[in-house]
């Protein structure tokens, strides 16, 4: 079996394509690069951040009472 390579070429028909008719304007590029240096920067925060943050023991102990509440069977006491 030969493979054949094939080349699509998008016509225009005399028209230049529509990326190239309509210029960017130089301050939506440099929105693109700021937005892009933000997500960096955001990025960089992240991973000084701890992997994991124990919530307070009131979040737990009101999220067990809710449950207890509304009848949940899942709420178990630990070592039972």
């Amino acid at each position: 079996m030969q493979l054949k390579k094939t080349r699509v070429v998008p016509k225009h028909h005399g028209r230049p394509p529509l990326r190239d008719a309509v210029p960017t304007p130089f301050s939506a590029r440099s929105g693109r690069q700021s937005f892009a240096a933000d997500l960096k920067s955001i990025v960089a925060a992240a991973y000084l951040l701890p992997a994991e943050i124990a919530p307070p023991a009131r979040v737990w102990r009101s999220l067990r009472a809710q449950l207890e509440e509304e009848g949940s069977s899942v709420v178990r006491r630990r070592g039972d």
